[in-house]
């Protein structure tokens, strides 16, 4: 079983649009590996050898929740293919802005979905706020999951809101939150990654551009985190599903500890 953790796919009419918006935000700087369809994802999921994929949506207005929890569970039911419902694992998301934020969450967790995704750049919040610990904990007493951006992003450059020291004080204030620093604990800030995530009991994912993944620092990272803490993910379409994939199986690391990041620690995750 492999599990890639982070992915995203948008509604078919609006998919190419969205995808080509995004690329345009950052400047063309990062060229996508597919259109962010559902259709193309699975089938490069096959041809990886993935099985499933955690679809991570980001509510980008507080008034997006019922329609990207509508579109999730069209996924989780069956609604949208049978194919769908068995390869993909679709989370929702919430606005912090919203002032129904901690009722959506209780719909949420109510509805079966397993996860919420975060993002402090597209939802304008700083992960070192109060209202974002209070989330935190709402999350963790429902068993919600949070993965949640981290690091600087290509579009919103030396923005300083959701750093690797805001992780460790969430992980502090919010014990027990089955929290996930996405981009290795914060993208394109690696060195402070190594000083305050690296080691802690902290879940990090692996999406990180292709480019990165063969410098000093996300090396580092990956051979030296707690394996039962890192969680095989690419965020496609911003990467192709296979290259965290064979970086996963190149490490100098035990076969149990590559099992506990291609899918062990998904599944514990999701099954709890």
């Amino acid at each position: 079983m492999t599990i890639d953790f982070h992915t995203h796919i948008f509604p078919d009419t609006i998919a190419e649009q969205v995808v080509e918006g995004l690329q345009k935000q950052a400047d063309g700087k990062v060229t996508p590996a597919g259109n962010g369809t559902k259709q193309q994802l699975m089938r490069q999921m096959q041809a990886a050898g993935i099985d499933k994929a955690v679809l991570c949506p980001v509510a980008t207005k507080p008034d997006q929740f019922e329609s990207i929890l509508n579109f999730s569970l069209n996924l989780l039911d069956g609604t949208a293919g049978e194919k769908a419902q068995q390869m993909l694992v679709p989370f929702a998301s919430v606005h912090p802005a919203s002032p129904e934020c901690f009722k959506q969450l209780e719909k949420t967790a109510e509805s079966g979905i397993k996860g919420v995704k975060l993002h402090p750049f597209y939802q304008k919040f700083s992960l070192g706020s109060a209202h974002v610990v209070d989330i935190m904990r709402c999350c963790r007493d429902l068993s919600l999951i949070v993965i949640c951006h981290c690091g600087l992003d290509i579009g919103f450059p030396d923005e300083l809101i959701c750093t690797p020291a805001h992780v460790l004080n969430l992980h502090e204030k919010a014990a027990g939150v089955k929290f996930i620093a996405a981009h290795l604990g914060g993208w394109h800030m690696w060195k402070e990654v190594r000083r305050e995530l690296m080691g802690e009991p902290v879940y990090l994912d692996t999406s990180v551009l292709e480019a990165d993944l063969q410098t000093e620092d996300v090396q580092e990272i990956l051979h030296n985190h707690p394996a039962e803490k890192l969680l095989l993910a690419s965020d496609w379409p911003w990467c192709p599903l296979d290259k965290p994939l064979d970086m996963i199986k190149s490490l100098d690391r035990s076969d149990e500890d590559k099992a506990l990041i291609l899918s062990g620690n998904a599944m514990r995750l999701l099954e709890s």
